[in-house]
Order: structure tokens, then sequence, then C-alpha cells
């Protein structure tokens, strides 16, 4: 018995959810390392956190050919994790320096930018990055500027009503400070419909 965790579509955060609901400490989170860790003497294979893992990254095997099937499975994955770790609408920002206060994303509104956008996020309770579509697929080649600001920010009421937001996630795209477009709520990276809905209307604008 024992438990995997495929790094390769893993965020690979101390906030995941397979460590809360693990009964033996099986599944942790090593703070010497900073990453996600397994101590296999301990699992009983309760699939718990398997069920709790909304990426699919983490996998149980109840016996060694299970263990086998599961490592070749996670080796053969052509998936990486430079794929995964890219920017997302919906999700915590890969690169910090892109969460901005909303003081100063409405300084960046106001200038007169081809193309900016701006991405209001739930930071403390964001989905799981392969859950979410890459900002790079919205916006292709175009030349753009873009920044995340958090609902939890003191100024974040003011600048939802002033542009209409009321779901998060939400996209706001401007060109030379005039709002373009505003896209709300969250699209799962998985559901093909939604995926290909949200991309027609961001290439709808530009």
């Amino acid at each position: 018995m024992a438990v995997f965790v495929n790094y390769k579509i893993c965020d690979n955060a101390d906030e995941c959810s397979g460590i809360e609901v693990c009964p033996t400490g099986a599944l942790y989170w090593n703070e010497e390392e900073a990453t996600l860790a397994t101590d296999n003497t301990k699992c009983i294979a309760c699939d718990a956190c398997v069920e709790a893992c909304p990426a699919g990254a983490i996998l149980v095997a109840h016996n060694a050919v299970e263990a086998i099937k599961i490592e070749r499975d996670i080796a053969d994955d052509p998936r990486t994790y430079e794929m995964l770790m890219v920017e997302r609408f919906g999700a915590s920002p890969v690169d910090g320096s892109l969460l901005i206060a909303v003081d100063e994303a409405m300084s960046k509104v106001a200038k007169e930018v081809p193309l900016l956008v701006i991405e209001a996020i739930d930071d403390e309770d964001a989905p799981c990055l392969i859950n979410s579509v890459p900002i790079s697929e919205l916006f292709g080649n175009h030349a753009y500027e873009y920044y995340k600001v958090s609902i939890h920010d003191e100024a974040y009421d003011s600048f939802a009503a002033l542009y209409g937001v009321e779901d998060c996630p939400a996209l706001l795209v401007f060109r030379n400070h005039e709002l373009l477009s505003l896209v709300q709520g969250a699209v799962d990276n998985g559901d093909q419909e939604q995926r290909d809905a949200l991309i027609r209307k961001i290439s709808g604008l530009l």
C-alpha cells in the first residue's frame, strides 16, 4: 500500500487538500524541503487523499502490481512541471510580483496601454493550476500587460463596483484605459466547452 504524487500536475503547495484528510500522516508537508512528501510506512490505502485532490495528482496503490503501474504511468505522462507553472485564469499567481494592490491596478488602468488585463482572484481559495486555463492561450501572441488583484484587498469593493464585477474570478480587459470586456466566473480547464467559449470570447476582442 503506497501513495504517489504526480508532481507534473501538482501545484505542490502546503494547502494540499490531501494532507488535510490523510488520517495517518502518510501524506504530509515537508517544511525543511518545502514540498509535499509521502511516508508509505503509514499509508493504509484508504483513498481519502485521492478523493480530496482536485487535480487528480494523488494516486494510491493497494498492492505491488498497482504500484508498478502508477509509477510507470507517472513516468510516461508527457506533461511537465514547467508546462504547469504558467499564469492561469482564476489561479494564484505563479509570479508573485503580478499580484498587485488595487490602487496600483487603477493607476495602470489610467494609462494609455494598448492591451491591459487585470484579473480579480480569491488568492486565499484559488483552484489548482492544472484546473485553470492558461492566460497565454487566451491572448496568444498579442502584446499585453497582465496583473492580478485580490478580492481581499481593502480597496477591492470600490474597484468591483466601478466596473460591475459581481463574481470571482473576473478578467477585465482594457484598451487605452477603456474597459473592453468583463469575463466573470470560474472556467474548468478540463471542460472543453467552457474553455473554448472563453477563448472565443477573448479572441473576438483582439
